[in-house]
């Protein structure tokens, strides 16, 4: 199958480290695949470098960094879920170093701090994490990388996004929609065609706040055949644009105009 005339594609990006489409750039979430994404010969986008497993050990983040960003990246998520809740971990005074050795690396890249959790409800988190990134932009912090895992049930978080988007420009700092997945559970009533429409809508809304406000968008799988060898165990409700035989789904539209 040949996708084309994909809306919006340097928006667009698949975060699952085993599958690409021809988007305009080319994500990769394991540091190991860092040489196959490499050689497809498109901009890559990696998904977290410094994270909770490597903060405890400040000589293992400095190598990090010069093993993963090259002049090739444009984008990464340089900290990514370090606030725990009450408070960032690992020396917070040498956050600074870290974006500065990376945009040396790569000055045209932008990096984030990415975290997850309820975005839009204003929480004591998400004004530190806005308070961090106004801190960090003159060392290179872009902004804002935030999660947008939602299931069919849920209300569209439009308002809410709405205000984190204000937030981080009176604070000018940029913000991006990370691991943007909608989930299709399956414990509701309602026929399968029902459920996949509501996913529809639901990737449309979301698709629309980031095209409208000029938001770079990431999505957390997209083929639900490649999801369902991973771990259909623990994730069955399958959020792709594809379903496990490979036919693309109502959602598939939003994205893809054939």
């Amino acid at each position: 199958m040949e996708e084309k005339n994909l809306l919006g594609a340097r928006y667009l990006e698949d975060i699952h480290s085993d599958y690409y489409y021809n988007f305009d750039w080319v994500s990769f979430h394991k540091l190991s695949l860092y040489p196959n994404a490499k050689k497809l010969g498109k901009p890559l986008r990696f998904h977290s470098i410094v994270t909770q497993d490597t903060i405890i050990n400040p000589t293992l983040i400095i190598e990090r960094i010069l093993n993963t960003i090259g002049k090739d990246i444009f984008a990464a998520n340089l900290l990514h879920e370090l606030y725990n809740g009450r408070r960032f971990v690992g020396i917070v005074e040498d956050f600074p170093k870290y974006f500065q050795l990376a945009k040396s690396l790569a000055p045209q890249a932008k990096f984030y701090i990415g975290d997850f959790r309820q975005t839009w409800r204003g929480t004591e988190k998400w004004k530190e994490l806005i308070d961090m990134a106004e801190w960090l932009k003159p060392y290179g912090c872009e902004g804002l990388s935030v999660q947008l895992h939602r299931r069919i049930e849920t209300p569209i978080p439009t308002k809410g996004l709405g205000n984190l988007i204000y937030q981080c420009r009176r604070k000018g700092i940029g913000l991006s929609f990370d691991e943007t997945r909608v989930l299709i559970t399956q414990k509701n009533k309602w026929p399968n065609s029902t459920r996949l429409e509501k996913q529809k809508k639901y990737y449309s809304e979301i698709w629309k706040v980031a095209l409208d406000n000029n938001i770079p968008m990431g999505l957390w799988h997209i083929d639900d055949a490649v999801l369902c060898q991973d771990r259909v165990s623990k994730i069955p409700d399958f959020p792709g644009l594809w379903d496990k035989h490979g036919n693309p789904k109502p959602c598939y539209s939003v994205f893809f105009k054939d």
